[in-house]
């Protein structure tokens, strides 16, 4: 049986209408967690002696320890012009409003020595038999230094405190003078 054009047209109509119906109601990305409150945009910009601080990782803590906004993983890492985009559990752009206290770590590890590769076993083993020696011969740790002064890197030391304010947030961050100290690894 044949379907008159004008009843195949309509159907493809209302096929295509429910199909984006449908798809405009999926949302983009993850859904924002339960109580999670409004977001403003926020970015901080990190200066270390008047220079941007590029590649450091900040994050934000509630200025009261059991505050409102204590139970939000609020982070971003800078760029290279010093600028941290905030995110709320790395997800979710913005910040909400309130008195945080920032934490601010930047580490550099240095180029460890690594051995060159092994030489052909076959057609070269005098050189193999080196290599293997030298191979087998403990190799110094590569240390890693802060360059930032350790008293950011904790909440119940650092100087740096910032206000999130309803709007959009831009905020000059003071990251210290430069250091470069060896950090200090704890074994649990």
């Amino acid at each position: 049986m044949k379907m008159p054009l004008k009843s195949l047209s309509v159907c493809l109509i209302l096929l295509l209408g429910s199909a984006i119906l449908f798809t405009s109601g999926c949302q983009k990305g993850p859904k924002p967690p339960e109580g999670l409150p409004r977001l403003y945009p926020a970015v901080l910009i990190l200066k270390q002696e008047g220079k941007p601080l590029a590649n450091a990782s900040i994050t934000l803590m509630d200025a009261e320890e059991e505050g409102p906004n204590a139970r939000w993983g609020i982070s971003a890492a800078s760029d290279e012009n010093g600028e941290a985009v905030l995110k709320v559990n790395g997800l979710f752009k913005g910040c909400p409003a309130g008195r945080f206290k920032v934490v601010i770590i930047k580490n550099e590890t240095e180029k460890g020595t690594k051995m060159p590769p092994a030489p052909d076993p076959v057609a070269n083993p005098i050189e193999y038999e080196k290599w293997r020696i030298e191979s087998e011969k403990p190799r110094p740790v590569p240390k890693t230094f802060c360059l930032v002064d350790q008293k950011y890197s904790d909440f119940k030391t650092t100087p740096v405190e910032v206000e999130i304010k309803e709007g959009s947030n831009r905020i000059d961050v003071d990251a210290g003078k430069s250091v470069r100290n060896v950090e200090k690894i704890q074994i649990l």
